[in-house]
């Protein structure tokens, strides 16, 4: 499904440093001084989202972009269908670059109803995020929500607002998910996620390894394969990958 552009609305690779020796009469002496790799946190296997059967398609995914000496690019993580989470406080994320001008806007609706309208501090050009457990709020089980974030450059034109948004919809974790899930190491929990069609919980679990490892670019690696693999989030795949560099 092609990505709608609005304006009013809007593989793991652990590098082992070879050891380097010399061979004198002796025997071998290894050379001093070479400075050991760092262990990687990469996640257990390359990332492969399967979509939920019932995840239908939905015109909910929009991304925003702005043409100036530098564009602005607004675009949600999230799918082009109604994407899954198995948390009723789940964490909505969305990457943001360019001249960000102006102050950023998340609304939540739960049908025709807005449960949530907040002002979220304009952080640097990157991926940013929102906790929903930070406002108290849950979604409730088995109901299609609409989420977005405006960058609002001027309150009294809000026809030119810049606005990325998704769908979610919030299932309690399965029996054989969530003992999966239990037993599994944090590195683990992105690719069970993953293969189990929850896309806010995959995409969650990677940013929080990625947050606590920020110097472990392989990481970054599997969140742009990730993201890859739902159409129109381009400029957040390539940031990723060129933080992997």
């Amino acid at each position: 499904m092609a990505m709608l552009i609005q304006k009013g609305f809007r593989m793991r690779v652990l590098l082992v440093a070879p050891m380097l020796a010399l061979t004198v009469a002796g025997g071998i002496v290894p050379i001093s001084g070479m400075a050991e790799e760092q262990p990687q946190v990469a996640t257990a296997k390359t990332l492969v989202y399967k979509p939920p059967l019932n995840g239908a398609p939905a015109r909910q995914v929009t991304g925003a972009s702005r043409g100036a000496e530098e564009q602005t690019v607004l675009l949600p993580l999230a799918p082009d269908h109604v994407g899954f989470t198995t948390r009723p406080q789940p964490v909505f994320q969305w990457y943001a670059a360019g001249a960000l001008n102006g102050k950023l806007e998340f609304t939540l609706n739960e049908g025709r109803k807005t449960v949530l309208e907040t002002p979220v501090p304009l952080g640097k050009p990157g991926v940013q995020s929102l906790r929903l457990a930070e406002y108290r709020l849950s979604l409730k089980p088995g109901i299609e929500y609409a989420w977005r974030i405006a960058l609002v450059a001027d309150d009294e034109q809000r026809a030119a607002d810049l606005i990325a948004g998704g769908a979610i919809r919030y299932e309690p974790a399965s029996a054989d998910l969530q003992a999966q899930i239990k037993k599994a190491k944090p590195q683990e929990k992105p690719a069970i996620y993953a293969g189990a069609g929850q896309w806010y919980d995959a995409v969650e679990s990677l940013s929080a390894l990625i947050a606590q490892h920020p110097q472990d670019k392989t990481l970054h690696d599997e969140r742009a394969a990730l993201l890859s693999q739902v159409e129109g989030l381009r400029e957040a795949v390539d940031y990723d990958r060129q933080a992997s560099r």
